[in-house]
């Protein structure tokens, strides 16, 4: 009666009720930046949004999605850099991006990655044969690349170079 916690919900001790698999963090990610490629405008404006209208995130999930989306932002130039490079084939589009981020920043390797793209539950869909041999050929690289030009190493626009 008076008991509060996971306990009384008949979750045991050491169940996390706030726990969010990693595969519906990958799949947030995705759909966080396909938002954010959809209303123009700058990402701190629209996460804080996005984040109030999905209530369903734990507040323990939201910081490594955050601290994923924000990779992808800030390194867009080196991952679409490396998109092109493994698979040409491939548009470099916001699931790409998390792609070659969770391989080249080496939080998953890539011959690790199709469970984590199962289609399953909450997880995204699974991966086609371009984004498996995107995840292959980044396996091992890491994010910067001595080919990569002046602006994709400094992320900035390519035509402010002289």
């Amino acid at each position: 009666p008076g008991r509060r916690g996971p306990a009384r919900r008949g979750l045991g001790p050491r169940a996390d009720p706030a726990a969010m698999r990693p595969e519906a963090r990958i799949a947030a990610t995705i759909e966080l930046l396909e938002a954010l490629e959809a209303v123009p405008g700058p990402a701190d404006r629209l996460v804080p949004s996005w984040l109030r209208s999905r209530r369903f995130l734990p507040a323990k999930a939201r910081r490594p999605l955050l601290d994923r989306l924000y990779f992808v932002l800030r390194h867009r130039a080196a991952l679409d850099w490396w998109c092109a490079r493994a698979a040409p084939d491939l548009s470099p589009a916001p699931r790409a991006r998390v792609i070659a981020a969770l391989v080249l920043s080496g939080e998953v390797p890539g011959a690790e990655l199709g469970p984590l793209f199962s289609g399953t539950a909450y997880a995204p869909a699974p991966l086609d044969e371009a984004e498996a041999q995107l995840a292959r050929a980044l396996s091992g690289q890491a994010l910067d690349h001595p080919d990569q030009p002046r602006s994709v190493r400094g992320n900035y626009p390519d035509w402010l170079d002289p």
